[in-house]
Order: C-alpha cells, then structure tokens, then sequence
C-alpha cells in the first residue's frame, strides 16, 4: 500500500489512528515509538538523507514554479477558515513557501505533488487536499 493510498483512506475516514492501534495491538505511545524508530533506522543508512531528511525519490528535483504558487494561493485562501489577517497569515510568501515545500517533499517521496491542510484551518473542519497540475510544477533546471 502507497502512502498516497494510506492518506486517501485516512482522509476519508476508512483509516484512522485507532485502526492502526488495533492493527498492530500496540497502545499509542509503542505505535509512536515504533514508527519513529524505524524512521531513524531507515535515515541512518539513507544513501540520500540531507538536513531535511531521507531523500529517497529518485529522478530529478521538482519543485513548484510561480504558476503552482499562485494555485496555491487561492486554494488557500478558498479552503481555509482562519481570518487570513496579519503578518503570519496562511497566503504570506514564507507560508506559501511552507506550502511549496510540502508539495515538492511529496514529489521527492515518490508522489504526487499534493499538500493537505490540517482540519483545524479548514472551512470545512476536515483535512483538505490539494494536487498541484504538472503545469505547476518544474525540474530543477527550471524547465516546465
């Protein structure tokens, strides 16, 4: 199972932390553990780790160009319900960035460039995802 399928079942309520926990039979915290150990076994011997983490997709760096920035934007500003208001707001450039950053570590695990917004910051009050076009995206050439 991807971690794309994983957070689609997740998103839509078919798998939850619960599930998980059954699954497994753990209690919370030994899941947490678990799962955190692995990582941290899987980043030592990572032939591509970096000061952001494991680097494991292949192929070249995409990254989100001006036009998938812009997308971002008004998704943001039609998704969430926080008063959009002041220098921290969702849509200011180092935010959007955030955005961007989050879409290209998706690339570079292999995935589609999709980000998510907690239910928190939501309209809605569930999570909500967006997937950025390839028209959106660019190598790290800066080739489309």
């Amino acid at each position: 199972m991807s971690e794309s399928d994983i957070r689609k079942l997740y998103q839509s309520g078919e798998l939850t932390w619960e599930d998980l926990l059954e699954i497994t039979g753990l209690h919370s915290s030994q899941l947490y553990e678990v799962l955190y150990d692995l990582i941290q076994a899987h980043e030592s011997d990572c032939p591509a780790i970096d000061g952001f983490g494991c680097r494991c997709g292949e192929g070249t760096m995409k990254t989100v160009n001006a036009k998938g920035l812009a997308a971002l934007k008004a998704w943001v500003e039609k998704t969430s319900g926080a008063d959009d208001a002041g220098p921290l707001c969702l849509t200011d450039s180092r935010a959007l960035n955030a955005w961007a950053a989050e879409a290209e570590e998706s690339m570079l695990a292999g995935n589609p460039p999709i980000v998510e917004m907690s239910p928190f910051h939501t309209r809605s009050g569930r999570p909500e995802t967006f997937t950025l076009s390839s028209e959106m995206i660019a190598d790290s050439e800066g080739e489309q």
